[in-house]
């Protein structure tokens, strides 16, 4: 299983338990499946790179100045709103001095072998999006390659370059592995999963630096950030369990600190502009033990250096998770952690948009796209269900009126494909029941109905999925609604949903995922419209 999707999973309300992705991210996402031509390739860059004492150059460099600037950025603004995009579409980014777009390209699937990931990105930097996050592990490395070889001829000052470090998985776990046997690990190697590792130590930190930016292509990463260094407490949940929790807290901010002091140096060194922290977490209350605080890091900043270079954090959030936007855990308990990061010029970089977890069971914040019609009305379809089943051999089957009422009590896509699965395992138990009974001629019978009930059974499962699906749109389009301005009423939930984020104060970057051109355009629409004040009773009305 993807390590960011298994911690996502962790992540959701344990009673109110945790979110993936990650979805950063949920975060939430699954990684893409490599084939053996994909897997060859991988395995010898990974050999390539464990052993090579230096990170080879994999990407040429993009044109003009080594990282974005606060001239080429606001440069890249100005084309743009000339261009018909309003003045609302970009922000500062906290205190960089830089200038981001509203919108950000999320890269966590991007993958170099997929042609319209890297179409879909040029289609965005030209058409107002000048913000790009990716991490070391997305797509083990592809994601930065794939970025690396866009950004070939562009501006490099107009263009900010975020990742993040922290996840060992693919290429760094192997080498981390490797330098275990040679008797030289990595230290403080937090070990979460077989196949999912976790580390922030200084070490490991540069290590993985410089191999960002030899597949970025790049001299600097614009703003680099410690990616889910919450994991430490999900392994101490499991492993350390007598410790006490402020014992844990107090190791963790520490190891945060080795951090920072050591990305203080890498700004020195010129090799990343500013950093900050990404967490599923920071929206979580005090009483929770693995939450983090925007507060806290922010404190240990301003001990690593005079004047020091934290400047942003990432976090996710959306229609049904509101924790960073509502959770007054920051300040002592007076300001939520957009609230806090703002008052503290602090840019806030908002993920999962569109990948909700509610009541632990993930919502795809987005209208379907075009279906098919059925062939004919549900109603219709269970009639003929009905049918077929009482022409069952001993009318021994009969799950129609199940489906129907199963379908009546689900709220969410997630729940019903969860439901769908276990019917089908138990009709194609009774199935095999039934069809194991027979001889002769019965078998041939029985075989010729299952040729008319599977297909049958197929579109209706499916139909009531769709019906489900639109069901769950339409109320929240409902809920939402009456909190927009009537010119976005009539809008895309994927477009109000990120409308609503982009229009939270506080927010800087709304990130992504848009890896075809037409999802590129969709999101854009969320920045094209009137701009508006996403109040807080929108969201405690969509919580309801």
């Amino acid at each position: 299983m993807d390590c960011a999707l298994a911690h996502a999973r962790l992540r959701v309300p344990r009673a109110r338990s945790a979110h993936p992705d990650c979805v950063e991210s949920a975060r939430c996402q699954p990684r893409l499946p490599f084939g053996a031509v994909r897997r060859s390739a991988r395995i010898a860059r990974w050999r390539n790179d464990l052993d090579s004492d230096s990170v080879r150059r994999t990407v040429a460099p993009v044109t003009g100045t080594a990282a974005a600037t606060a001239e080429g950025t606001r440069r890249y603004a100005e084309r743009a709103t000339g261009a018909g995009l309003p003045a609302a579409a970009f922000r500062p980014l906290g205190r960089t001095g830089l200038t981001t777009s509203a919108l950000g390209f999320g890269t966590y699937r991007v993958d170099e072998s997929t042609p319209d990931h890297a179409v879909a990105l040029r289609r965005a930097l030209d058409a107002g999006v000048n913000l790009i996050d990716t991490s070391t592990n997305y797509t083990d490395g592809s994601s930065e390659r794939t970025i690396g070889s866009v950004l070939r001829g562009r501006a490099r000052d107009e263009i900010i370059v975020v990742s993040k470090v922290g996840y060992v998985q693919g290429q760094a776990l192997a080498l981390s592995r490797k330098r275990e046997a040679d008797g030289k690990p990595f230290p403080d190697m937090v070990k979460y999963m077989d196949g999912c590792w976790h580390c922030i130590h200084p070490e490991f930190l540069a290590d993985q630096l410089t191999r960002s930016l030899d597949r970025l292509g790049v001299q600097r990463i614009d703003v680099y950030l410690l990616h889910n260094p919450e994991y430490f407490f999900s392994y101490a949940a499991k492993r350390r369990k007598d410790v006490p929790i402020e014992t844990l807290r107090d190791e963790f901010y520490e190891r945060v600190a080795r951090a920072f002091a050591h990305l203080e140096t890498e700004v020195a060194r010129g090799r990343i502009g500013w950093y900050g922290v990404s967490s599923n977490s920071f929206g979580d209350g005090p009483e929770d033990p693995e939450a983090t605080s925007v507060e806290r890091v922010l404190e240990i900043a301003k001990q690593a250096a005079t004047p020091h270079h934290f400047a942003a954090v990432q976090l996710p959030a959306n229609l049904y998770e509101t924790g960073p936007i509502l959770t007054r855990n920051n300040a002592r308990e007076t300001q939520s952690a957009i609230e806090f990061a703002a008052a503290n010029d602090l840019a806030v970089l908002v993920n999962r948009p569109l990948n909700a977890y509610r009541q632990g069971r993930l919502v795809r914040l987005a209208d379907a796209g075009p279906v098919a019609a059925p062939a004919s009305s549900i109603a219709a379809q269970a009639a003929a269900i009905a049918k077929l089943e009482a022409e069952s051999p001993g009318k021994r089957v009969a799950w129609g009126k199940e489906v129907v009422a199963a379908a009546r009590s689900v709220t969410t896509v997630a729940d019903w494909i969860r439901i769908e699965g276990q019917i089908r395992a138990q009709i194609a138990g009774r199935i095999g029941e039934v069809g194991g009974g027979l001889s002769g001629d019965a078998v041939v019978g029985f075989d010729q109905w299952m040729a008319r009930y599977l297909p049958a059974l197929d579109s209706f499962l499916a139909a009531q999925r769709a019906e489900i699906g639109e069901r769950g749109r339409k109320a929240t389009h409902a809920a939402l609604d009456p909190h927009l301005p009537p010119k976005w009423r009539t809008e895309s939930l994927s477009r109000k949903a990120i409308a609503v984020l982009v229009n939270t104060p506080g927010v800087a970057c709304v990130l992504n995922g848009m890896r075809r051109p037409a999802y590129v355009d969709d999101a854009l629409g969320a920045v094209r419209r009137p701009a508006f004040t996403a109040q807080a009773g929108l969201f405690r009305a969509l919580a309801r």
